[in-house]
C-alpha cells in the first residue's frame, strides 16, 4: 500500500516509531523531546499518546496497514 504519489510507506518502521515514542514518554521525556527523537511533530506524538490512553497499545500498532495511528 502506498500513498497517492505512489511512494510505499514503511508500516513496520512507523509502528516502531510510535512504540519508541511511548517508551520515551514513559521514561519522562516531554512531548517536544520525544518528537525530536522520533522525528515527527510534537502534535503527532500527542495524537499517538491520546490514542494509546484511549485504546491501549493496540492503538499504536499497525494492523493490516489500515486504521493505524499516525
Amino acid at each position: 500500500m502506498g500513498d497517492r504519489s505512489g511512494v510505499r510507506r514503511d508500516f513496520a518502521g512507523l509502528e516502531e516509531r510510535r512504540l519508541e515514542a511511548l517508551r520515551l514518554v514513559r521514561q519522562g521525556l516531554n512531548l517536544s523531546g520525544v518528537a525530536g527523537r522520533v522525528r515527527v511533530a510534537r502534535q503527532t506524538v500527542s495524537r499517538w499518546i491520546g490514542a494509546f490512553r484511549r485504546s491501549g497499545e493496540a492503538a499504536v500498532r499497525s494492523q493490516n496497514q489500515m486504521g493505524s495511528v499516525g
